[in-house]
C-alpha cells in the first residue's frame, strides 16, 4: 500500500495505479479508502485500463466494497453503471443479481440474470461455459423458486452445483 500510495502521489492521473491501490485497500479490508480510489479511477474514465475482466473492473471492485460497507443502494447503482460500460461482464451480473436476491428483490434479480445471459451470449460467448454462467443460471432458477414457480424445481446439475458452491465456501 505504501509503494502504491507513493506511485499515486507521483502520478495522480494514472488510473492503473489508482486501481491497484484500491484493490490493495480492499484486500486489507479498508473498503472506504478502496472506494475513494475506485471513484478517482472512474473520474479519469479509467484511462489506461482494460476493464473487460473482473480483475480490472473498478465498477465491480467498488460495488463489492460498497456491499461490504453496507451501502447496498450505492452498490446496486455502481454494478448497474458498470454493466452499462461493460455489458459482457458476467461477474457483474452475478454479483448484482445476488445482491438483489439477498434484499428479497426477486423480480429484479431475475431480470438481471436473464439480461446477463443474453448479454453474455452476445458479447462474451466464451463465458458461457464458465462456472459463473452456471451460477447465473442456478441463481435465476432459485429466484424463480422464491417467487413460487414450481417449474423451476432444482435439476440434478443444480443440486450438484449447490453442493460444490457450499464446499467452496467451506474451504
Amino acid at each position: 500500500i505504501v509503494a502504491l500510495s507513493k506511485a499515486v502521489a507521483i502520478h495522480p492521473n494514472y488510473a492503473l495505479y489508482l486501481q491497484a491501490l484500491g484493490i490493495a485497500y480492499a484486500d486489507s479490508d479498508e473498503n472506504g479508502k478502496a472506494v475513494e480510489c475506485f471513484r478517482a479511477c472512474l473520474s479519469l474514465e479509467c484511462r489506461g485500463l482494460t476493464i473487460e475482466l473482473e480483475e480490472e473492473n473498478p465498477y465491480f471492485h467498488m460495488g463489492w466494497c460498497l456491499e461490504d460497507l453496507g451501502r447496498l443502494d450505492e452498490a446496486t447503482q455502481v454494478y448497474r453503471e458498470g454493466l452499462k460500460q461493460v455489458p459482457s461482464h458476467y461477474q457483474g451480473f452475478l454479483r448484482l443479481g445476488q445482491l438483489l436476491q439477498s434484499r428479497l428483490k426477486f423480480d429484479e434479480a431475475i431480470a438481471v440474470y436473464e439480461s446477463g445471459i443474453v448479454s453474455c451470449e452476445k458479447h462474451n460467448p466464451k463465458a458461457l461455459g464458465r462456472i459463473v454462467m452456471k451460477d447465473i443460471h442456478h441463481n435465476l432458477a432459485r429466484a424463480h423458486r422464491e417467487l413460487g414457480y414450481e417449474a423451476y424445481a432444482p435439476t440434478p446439475d443444480e443440486k450438484r452445483l449447490d453442493i460444490e458452491l457450499m464446499c467452496e465456501g467451506i474451504r
